[in-house]
């Protein structure tokens, strides 16, 4: 039998519902936060697959002591209360390992809303750091304690696991055409609005400006991660020449890391991350390049780190251009910068 949820709208609208949309909450975070912590509940592929994502497997066996602890329970507890000395917190997800009713570890979840990148470093930190002090999450005082900190862009954060929800999206990709769970969970995070694609934006045009050498040499491009700089998440990204904003490239986008080039703990740091030996190379060329040819200025803030493929390279020999060229970001359609015919391209 073939049966139908639907769930009434305000306006009076009806539209096929999961038990997702039954989750209560005023805004993205709190929503998504309780769906990912029920899915992990009842999905062990997708929890496991959670486990061998690269930041939280190392995190894990550095402070368990194994890469692939043993457990036959779990119980996964959303916005659980602890107290400290400034009163009542909320930890958004904590999931308890267990073996034979003996506790094996825990991960305590620090979520920001998939949108929400511009949360300082020191601010996910503190909070974690709360969390994890002795005696103010009692339900977890005898697990040893895997923190994870889950945003938009990948962090490099000390003994932090460091999750995207891109990352997230992805193991759910994996896992959905064999769980339906998953797959509901998936549209679920689709429904919650554009930030949640793998990708917003086909491409995203910048002015390269002074870094352009260094870019061209690491293929890595850096901008700082603050509200003015906030950019949608790009499938590819091109620079745009001096004058009249001509590109001569499109470069896939690999992954994005946020940290602060002039704090010599993140910077040494990210050498230590899941980044390939050749990533890390790269990487270790443009912020020695940069250091000498451009600087930072006098931030103190976190850059984001763009690490873009050095094979995957479409080159525009018709040096497509903007109507109009600008100092600041641009998005265009993949389509219009690659059709030939069209020199002079409008932003999408």
């Amino acid at each position: 039998m073939k049966a139908l949820f639907r769930l009434y709208e305000s306006d009076g609208f009806a539209n096929t519902a999961t038990v997702f949309d039954l989750i209560a909450g005023s805004g993205r975070e709190p929503r998504q936060t309780k769906a990912l912590g029920y899915v992990l509940s009842k999905s062990p592929a997708l929890l496991r697959a959670l486990l061998r994502i690269s930041s939280v497997a190392r995190v894990v066996k550095g402070i368990v002591g194994q890469k692939n602890p043993k457990f036959d329970q779990i119980i996964v507890d959303a916005e659980m209360i602890g107290l400290d000395n400034t009163g009542k917190i909320r930890a958004d997800l904590v999931v308890r390992f267990l073996r034979g009713h003996a506790p094996v570890f825990a991960l305590v979840i620090e979520a920001k809303t998939a949108k929400g990148s511009n949360a300082s470093d020191d601010s996910i930190i503190n909070q974690v750091r709360r969390y994890v002090t002795p005696g103010v999450l009692t339900a977890v005082k005898a697990f040893p304690v895997v923190p994870i900190a889950l945003t938009r862009t990948k962090r490099i954060l000390p003994d932090i696991a460091s999750v995207t929800w891109n990352d997230i999206r992805l193991i759910a990709h994996q896992h959905a055409p064999k769980d339906q769970l998953v797959g509901e969970f998936l549209r679920f995070l689709q429904r919650m609005g554009n930030d949640m694609q793998f990708y917003e934006r086909e491409i995203l045009s910048v002015p390269a400006g002074g870094t352009a050498k260094a870019i061209e040499e690491t293929c890595i491009h850096a901008c700082p991660d603050t509200p003015s700089f906030s950019y949608k998440t790009p499938l590819r990204i091109a620079f745009r020449e001096k004058g009249g904003g001509a590109m001569s490239k499109l470069y896939r986008v690999l992954d994005i890391i946020s940290f602060d080039p002039l704090d010599p703990v993140a910077r040494s740091s990210v050498f230590e991350s899941s980044l390939s030996n050749d990533e890390k190379e790269r990487l270790a060329h443009y912020l020695e390049a940069r250091d000498v040819e451009f600087g930072w200025g006098d931030r103190g803030a976190p850059f984001r780190f763009y690490i873009l493929s050095t094979d995957d390279i479409i080159h525009l020999p018709h040096s497509p251009r903007p109507v109009k060229n600008i100092q600041g970001h641009m998005y265009f359609r993949l389509c219009d910068v690659l059709d030939s015919e069209k020199p002079v391209v409008q932003s999408a």
